[in-house]
Protein backbone atom coordinates (compact mmCIF):
# COMPACT_ATOMS: atom_id res chain seq x y z
CA UNK A 1 0.00 0.00 0.00
CA UNK A 2 1.36 3.41 -1.02
CA UNK A 3 0.41 6.03 1.58
CA UNK A 4 1.09 9.77 1.44
CA UNK A 5 0.57 11.61 4.74
CA UNK A 6 0.12 15.36 4.31
CA UNK A 7 0.66 16.18 7.98
CA UNK A 8 2.94 18.92 9.34
CA UNK A 9 2.92 17.37 12.83
CA UNK A 10 5.89 14.97 12.73
CA UNK A 11 4.77 13.13 15.87
CA UNK A 12 1.31 12.43 14.45
CA UNK A 13 2.76 11.35 11.12
CA UNK A 14 5.21 9.00 12.88
CA UNK A 15 2.38 7.45 14.93
CA UNK A 16 0.40 6.78 11.76
CA UNK A 17 3.40 5.27 10.00
CA UNK A 18 4.08 2.99 12.97
CA UNK A 19 0.47 1.75 13.03
CA UNK A 20 0.41 1.10 9.26
CA UNK A 21 3.84 -0.56 9.42
CA UNK A 22 2.72 -3.01 12.10
CA UNK A 23 -0.20 -4.10 9.93
CA UNK A 24 1.42 -4.10 6.49
CA UNK A 25 5.15 -4.64 7.05
CA UNK A 26 7.11 -4.67 3.78
CA UNK A 27 3.91 -4.11 1.80
CA UNK A 28 3.86 -0.48 2.99
CA UNK A 29 5.39 2.55 1.30
CA UNK A 30 4.80 5.56 3.58
CA UNK A 31 5.74 9.11 2.59
CA UNK A 32 5.15 12.30 4.56
CA UNK A 33 4.94 15.94 3.49
CA UNK A 34 4.05 19.04 5.49
CA UNK A 35 3.14 20.93 2.30
CA UNK A 36 -0.18 20.39 0.56
CA UNK A 37 1.13 21.81 -2.70
CA UNK A 38 4.17 19.54 -2.58
CA UNK A 39 1.92 16.54 -1.90
CA UNK A 40 -0.13 17.31 -5.01
CA UNK A 41 3.08 17.43 -7.04
CA UNK A 42 4.16 14.06 -5.64
CA UNK A 43 0.78 12.62 -6.54
CA UNK A 44 1.51 13.25 -10.21
CA UNK A 45 4.76 11.26 -10.21
CA UNK A 46 4.50 8.59 -7.52
CA UNK A 47 1.97 5.73 -7.19
CA UNK A 48 -0.42 6.56 -4.36
CA UNK A 49 -3.26 4.43 -2.99
CA UNK A 50 -4.17 6.66 -0.06
CA UNK A 51 -3.69 10.25 1.10
CA UNK A 52 -4.12 11.15 4.77
CA UNK A 53 -4.42 14.90 5.14
CA UNK A 54 -4.40 17.10 8.24
CA UNK A 55 -6.83 19.96 8.73
CA UNK A 56 -4.09 22.44 7.90
CA UNK A 57 -0.84 21.95 6.00
CA UNK A 58 2.05 24.40 5.81
CA UNK A 59 0.55 26.20 2.83
CA UNK A 60 -3.09 25.21 2.07
CA UNK A 61 -6.05 23.79 3.96
CA UNK A 62 -6.56 20.04 3.98
CA UNK A 63 -9.97 20.41 2.36
CA UNK A 64 -8.35 22.13 -0.62
CA UNK A 65 -6.00 19.16 -0.98
CA UNK A 66 -8.97 16.78 -1.00
CA UNK A 67 -10.80 18.86 -3.62
CA UNK A 68 -7.72 18.98 -5.84
CA UNK A 69 -7.24 15.22 -5.59
CA UNK A 70 -10.90 14.66 -6.41
CA UNK A 71 -10.56 16.63 -9.66
CA UNK A 72 -7.37 14.86 -10.71
CA UNK A 73 -7.96 11.18 -9.94
CA UNK A 74 -9.84 8.59 -7.88
CA UNK A 75 -7.30 8.32 -5.07
CA UNK A 76 -8.64 7.47 -1.61
CA UNK A 77 -8.40 10.40 0.80
CA UNK A 78 -8.88 10.59 4.57
CA UNK A 79 -9.26 14.16 5.81
CA UNK A 80 -8.73 14.78 9.53
CA UNK A 81 -11.20 17.63 9.90
CA UNK A 82 -14.84 16.91 10.78
CA UNK A 83 -15.66 20.63 10.85
CA UNK A 84 -16.05 20.57 7.06
CA UNK A 85 -18.98 18.12 7.12
CA UNK A 86 -21.49 20.96 7.44
CA UNK A 87 -20.48 22.27 4.01
CA UNK A 88 -18.84 19.33 2.24
CA UNK A 89 -19.92 15.75 1.53
CA UNK A 90 -17.22 13.07 1.09
CA UNK A 91 -17.29 11.03 -2.09
CA UNK A 92 -17.02 7.23 -2.49
CA UNK A 93 -13.21 7.28 -2.17
CA UNK A 94 -13.17 9.76 0.72
CA UNK A 95 -13.64 9.75 4.49
CA UNK A 96 -13.61 12.51 7.07
CA UNK A 97 -12.49 11.79 10.65
CA UNK A 98 -11.83 13.81 13.78
CA UNK A 99 -8.73 16.00 13.74
CA UNK A 100 -7.25 13.92 16.57
CA UNK A 101 -8.44 10.56 15.25
CA UNK A 102 -6.59 7.60 16.74
CA UNK A 103 -4.10 5.97 14.32
CA UNK A 104 -5.97 2.66 14.69
CA UNK A 105 -9.18 4.29 13.43
CA UNK A 106 -7.34 5.90 10.52
CA UNK A 107 -5.91 2.50 9.57
CA UNK A 108 -9.26 0.71 9.71
CA UNK A 109 -10.92 3.50 7.72
CA UNK A 110 -8.18 3.24 5.12
CA UNK A 111 -8.79 -0.49 4.68
CA UNK A 112 -12.53 0.10 4.52
CA UNK A 113 -12.13 2.65 1.72
CA UNK A 114 -9.58 0.68 -0.28
CA UNK A 115 -11.28 -2.72 0.00
CA UNK A 116 -14.77 -1.41 -0.75
CA UNK A 117 -13.48 0.53 -3.76
CA UNK A 118 -11.72 -2.55 -5.13
CA UNK A 119 -8.24 -1.00 -4.95
CA UNK A 120 -6.99 -3.83 -2.75
CA UNK A 121 -8.47 -7.23 -1.94
CA UNK A 122 -8.63 -8.84 1.45
CA UNK A 123 -5.58 -11.04 0.77
CA UNK A 124 -3.32 -8.59 2.61
CA UNK A 125 -5.53 -8.50 5.67
CA UNK A 126 -4.96 -10.74 8.71
CA UNK A 127 -6.90 -13.96 8.34
CA UNK A 128 -8.83 -15.77 11.03
CA UNK A 129 -8.25 -19.48 11.58
CA UNK A 130 -10.64 -22.07 10.17
CA UNK A 131 -11.83 -24.82 12.45
CA UNK A 132 -14.45 -27.54 12.61
CA UNK A 133 -16.42 -26.59 15.60
CA UNK A 134 -17.01 -25.04 18.96
CA UNK A 135 -19.40 -26.91 21.22
CA UNK A 136 -22.59 -27.80 19.43
CA UNK A 137 -22.16 -25.13 16.78
CA UNK A 138 -20.46 -25.78 13.46
CA UNK A 139 -18.16 -22.76 13.60
CA UNK A 140 -16.20 -22.45 10.37
CA UNK A 141 -14.18 -19.39 11.34
CA UNK A 142 -12.92 -18.84 14.85
CA UNK A 143 -10.16 -17.16 16.80
CA UNK A 144 -9.51 -14.16 19.02
CA UNK A 145 -9.44 -10.47 18.26
CA UNK A 146 -5.69 -10.54 18.92
CA UNK A 147 -5.33 -12.30 15.55
CA UNK A 148 -7.75 -10.15 13.56
CA UNK A 149 -9.45 -6.93 14.63
CA UNK A 150 -13.22 -6.71 14.69
CA UNK A 151 -13.02 -4.11 11.90
CA UNK A 152 -11.08 -6.58 9.74
CA UNK A 153 -13.35 -9.46 10.65
CA UNK A 154 -16.53 -7.61 9.66
CA UNK A 155 -14.95 -6.53 6.37
CA UNK A 156 -13.71 -10.07 5.72
CA UNK A 157 -17.24 -11.48 6.08
CA UNK A 158 -18.61 -8.67 3.94
CA UNK A 159 -16.10 -9.20 1.13
CA UNK A 160 -16.80 -12.95 1.11
CA UNK A 161 -20.57 -12.29 0.85
CA UNK A 162 -21.03 -14.42 3.95
CA UNK A 163 -24.38 -15.50 5.34
CA UNK A 164 -24.55 -16.59 8.96
CA UNK A 165 -24.00 -15.48 12.53
CA UNK A 166 -20.88 -14.03 14.11
CA UNK A 167 -20.69 -14.66 17.86
CA UNK A 168 -18.33 -12.75 20.14
CA UNK A 169 -17.72 -13.57 23.80
CA UNK A 170 -17.13 -10.23 25.52
CA UNK A 171 -16.61 -10.95 29.20
CA UNK A 172 -19.78 -12.67 30.38
CA UNK A 173 -21.89 -11.39 27.50
CA UNK A 174 -22.24 -13.06 24.11
CA UNK A 175 -22.82 -10.60 21.28
CA UNK A 176 -24.12 -11.56 17.85
CA UNK A 177 -23.94 -10.05 14.35
CA UNK A 178 -26.10 -11.51 11.58
CA UNK A 179 -24.91 -11.35 7.97
CA UNK A 180 -26.92 -12.01 4.82
CA UNK A 181 -25.02 -12.10 1.54
CA UNK A 182 -22.25 -10.00 3.04
CA UNK A 183 -24.59 -7.39 4.56
CA UNK A 184 -24.67 -6.83 8.29
CA UNK A 185 -28.42 -6.87 8.92
CA UNK A 186 -28.81 -7.43 12.66
CA UNK A 187 -26.80 -7.00 15.86
CA UNK A 188 -27.45 -7.93 19.49
CA UNK A 189 -25.62 -7.10 22.71
CA UNK A 190 -27.45 -7.70 25.99
CA UNK A 191 -30.69 -5.69 25.63
CA UNK A 192 -29.40 -3.59 22.72
CA UNK A 193 -30.08 -4.27 19.04
CA UNK A 194 -29.25 -2.57 15.75
CA UNK A 195 -26.58 0.09 15.36
CA UNK A 196 -26.59 0.84 19.10
CA UNK A 197 -25.56 -2.77 19.68
CA UNK A 198 -22.89 -2.53 16.95
CA UNK A 199 -21.32 0.49 18.65
CA UNK A 200 -21.41 -1.20 22.06
CA UNK A 201 -19.80 -4.37 20.69
CA UNK A 202 -16.95 -2.45 19.06
CA UNK A 203 -16.33 -0.49 22.27
CA UNK A 204 -16.29 -3.66 24.38
CA UNK A 205 -14.07 -5.39 21.80
CA UNK A 206 -11.53 -2.57 22.06
CA UNK A 207 -11.33 -3.17 25.81
CA UNK A 208 -11.01 -6.93 25.30
CA UNK A 209 -8.50 -7.62 22.49
CA UNK A 210 -8.35 -11.28 23.58
CA UNK A 211 -12.10 -11.78 23.09
CA UNK A 212 -13.07 -15.00 21.33
CA UNK A 213 -15.23 -15.12 18.22
CA UNK A 214 -16.65 -17.72 15.91
CA UNK A 215 -18.70 -17.49 12.73
CA UNK A 216 -21.45 -19.97 12.02
CA UNK A 217 -22.38 -20.16 8.31
CA UNK A 218 -26.09 -20.80 8.12
CA UNK A 219 -29.35 -19.84 6.54
CA UNK A 220 -31.01 -19.03 9.85
CA UNK A 221 -34.04 -16.82 9.72
CA UNK A 222 -33.63 -13.40 11.24
CA UNK A 223 -34.62 -12.95 14.90
CA UNK A 224 -38.21 -11.75 15.52
CA UNK A 225 -37.12 -8.10 15.31
CA UNK A 226 -36.06 -8.57 11.67
CA UNK A 227 -33.52 -6.27 10.05
CA UNK A 228 -32.19 -3.83 12.66
CA UNK A 229 -29.09 -2.54 10.83
CA UNK A 230 -29.94 -0.54 7.72
CA UNK A 231 -26.68 1.29 6.89
CA UNK A 232 -23.98 -0.20 4.66
CA UNK A 233 -20.97 -1.80 6.33
CA UNK A 234 -18.73 1.07 5.18
CA UNK A 235 -21.10 3.65 6.70
CA UNK A 236 -21.30 1.68 9.93
CA UNK A 237 -17.52 1.33 10.26
CA UNK A 238 -17.03 5.04 9.67
CA UNK A 239 -19.58 5.79 12.39
CA UNK A 240 -17.84 3.35 14.70
CA UNK A 241 -14.42 4.92 14.05
CA UNK A 242 -15.77 8.38 14.88
CA UNK A 243 -17.66 7.10 17.93
CA UNK A 244 -14.64 5.31 19.35
CA UNK A 245 -12.51 8.39 18.82
CA UNK A 246 -15.00 10.51 20.77
CA UNK A 247 -15.07 7.97 23.61
CA UNK A 248 -11.29 8.06 23.85
CA UNK A 249 -11.09 11.85 24.11
CA UNK A 250 -12.37 12.16 27.73
CA UNK A 251 -10.00 9.38 28.83
CA UNK A 252 -7.05 11.13 27.19
CA UNK A 253 -7.90 14.39 28.99
CA UNK A 254 -7.86 12.79 32.45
Amino acid sequence: MNVLAVIPDQTKAAALEERFQKRLGDALSFRQSSSGKRALELLQTLPTDLIICARETDDIAGLEVLKAVRKARDTAVILLDRSVLSRFSPGPFEAILETQAHPADVLETAFSLLVSSGRIDDARRPQATFSKGRGSRDAKVSGTLEVISLFDLVLLLTQKNSTGRLYLLLGQVEAMFVFQGGRLVHAEYSELTGEAAVMKVFWKAELRPDAEFFFEPSLHKLPPGGVTVHSSVQEILLKVAVGLDRRREPAAEQ
